[in-house]
């Protein structure tokens, strides 16, 4: 009752002013006839949470898709997350297509749905999307277009599920970054438990190449004929990936610098610098140019094309798609081509002249351990923890390895003698 009967006086019968309050109270109306004579007080700083805790991510505006989707980028190139400059090209990728798909939203406003309608988009997609000049328009419209060559008998090849599966990790990692680092703090992941199946229909499969196609190739006007040019890319790079197994970009970004010599062997550098780069950490090697390629030729185009003090191997190749990609601008060339002289078959592309190298190679003997260092793969499943003290493959091993490829074609009448 005492604290009820306190309060009620502090209501009604306020204190009177002091005497030199009162004339404080008067100056200023003298100083400023505007200003009350009795101004409010200073409003008091807004209290804190009764918790003391500062907002939660949750209680905060969630950020826009593309507001953070660099930041994040840059954020696990610098943290070594990613390895290789390639997984930041395609998570950039990823994020323009998504974008593009369904538009620049904060990310709280997208679902569950949002996610799958997205994943099913890619298996519809075309894989020459963006590279192609049937499929240059939006991602909508290039499936639209895949869909009516399919109608009319001219089925594209679509993305692989491996290909899809990578783009939805790179989403799902985003989410997962976004609220690891207190930027938004999500239910669920919408882009957590997606089913990617191992299994893909016969228009997704790569295969090897046979004898009789890879005949037909190397007996084709760009190799046999009065026009070949024994200096374009066009003549070397199928040679290079048949011989050597390497990866299309890794022969395209070629510079004159990365033919190396030491112990008496030429190789090739693979490795990320200026504009170049690797798929992962295990593609960065060393791979030693085989005799096949000594006598076609090769080691006297490198010694024209330092006469010439020309940087790049394939001065002829040009930069294509979001992020000019040497390979892009020869893979709608090459298929061109293919389709062309009558040999296009769906899933035998370039890359399959690495895979033809890989199994030639392994069936005439060569050891697992060294065709993969050739290949840029971990050993890790054929050694296991006996990977980790495996440091080095040699040179003279991996030639050794690479000279016992056998091929099913006779690339004879390509000997710069006979010409």
């Amino acid at each position: 009752m005492e604290m009820t009967a306190a309060v009620h006086v502090g209501v009604l019968d306020p204190p009177k002013p002091s005497a030199e309050a009162a004339r404080q109270s008067v100056a200023v109306a003298v100083e400023n006839p505007s200003a009350p004579a009795n101004p409010p007080p200073a409003a008091s700083p807004a209290a804190p949470p009764a918790d003391g805790k500062p907002p939660s991510s949750a209680t905060l505006a969630a950020p826009l898709f593309g507001a953070l989707a660099e930041p994040h980028v840059e954020h696990m190139l610098d943290t070594g997350a990613w390895s290789a400059q390639q997984t930041a090209l395609q998570t950039r990728a990823t994020f323009r297509l998504w974008i593009e798909f369904h538009g620049d939203r904060p990310v709280d406003a997208y679902s569950r749905r949002d996610a799958s309608a997205f994943m099913e988009a890619l298996r519809k997609l075309p894989r020459m999307h963006g590279r192609s000049p049937l499929f240059k328009g939006t991602m909508r419209r290039n499936i639209e277009a895949a869909e009516r060559l399919a109608a009319k008998g001219k089925g594209q090849p679509l993305l692989t599920m491996k290909t899809i599966k990578r783009h939805m990790s790179a989403l799902h990692g985003y989410w997962d970054w976004l609220r690891q680092h207190g930027h938004h703090e999500f239910a669920s992941n919408p882009f957590a438990g997606f089913d990617f199946p191992s299994s893909k229909p016969a228009s997704e499969q790569r295969s090897m190449w046979d004898d009789a196609d890879l005949k037909r190739l190397f007996m084709s006007r760009l190799w046999v004929g009065p026009d070949v040019d024994r200096r374009s890319a066009a003549y070397w790079l199928p040679l290079i990936g048949l011989l050597t197994g390497m990866r299309l970009e890794e022969i395209a970004q070629l510079h004159t610098a990365d033919v190396r010599h030491r112990d008496g062997i030429d190789f090739f550098l693979v490795h990320a610098e200026d504009e170049r780069r690797t798929k992962n950490a295990n593609s960065v090697r060393e791979v030693p140019i085989p005799g096949a390629l000594v006598a076609l030729g090769f080691m006297k185009l490198v010694a024209e094309r330092r006469r010439t003090n020309s940087k790049r191997l394939w001065p002829d190749l040009s930069g294509q798609g979001p992020d000019r990609r040497l390979g892009a601008y020869y893979t709608r060339r090459f298929t061109e081509y293919r389709r062309e002289i009558g040999i296009y078959k769906p899933g035998v592309d370039f890359h399959s002249l690495r895979g033809t190298f890989e199994t030639l190679v392994l069936n005439a003997g060569a050891s697992p351990v060294f065709v993969k260092a050739i290949m840029g793969h971990s050993t890790s499943d054929l050694l296991g923890e006996g990977s980790r003290y495996l440091k080095h493959v040699t040179l003279k091993n991996k030639l050794e390895a690479m000279n016992m490829l056998r091929l099913g074609v006779d690339l004879g009448h390509l000997l710069p003698s006979t010409r």
